[in-house]
């Protein structure tokens, strides 16, 4: 999981379960642990924060002014990934390499 997202571009759209909810984003996991996310909705508000894996294998992520990180487990599918979270589908996601948004 680490080096699929290590330095590399998400794009994504939000999911509940089958169900796309409209929301787009793009999301850049630097090296340093930095993300830096934007909403195709806001372009102007990048939200800024950290990432991890964690021991389970996750990916986590937690931006500024949240208390909490949200982990994800990372379910490869053909052609991109989904995102889940307690059970449930959150997200498909498309990996690209490269900050290829300059986030």
């Amino acid at each position: 999981v680490r080096k699929l997202f290590e330095g590399n571009t998400e794009r994504g759209e939000g999911r509940k379960g089958e169900v796309d909810t409209g929301r787009r984003w793009t999301a850049f996991y630097a090296m340093d642990g930095t993300v830096r996310k934007r909403e195709d909705a806001k372009p102007d508000d990048a939200k800024r924060g950290t990432w991890f894996v964690d021991s389970e294998g996750r990916n986590c992520f937690q931006y500024e002014g949240k208390e909490e990180p949200k982990c994800d487990v990372i379910i490869p599918e053909e052609g991109h990934y989904l995102r889940v979270r307690e059970g449930q589908v959150r997200g498909r996601i498309q990996i690209e390499e490269g900050n290829a948004s300059n986030l």
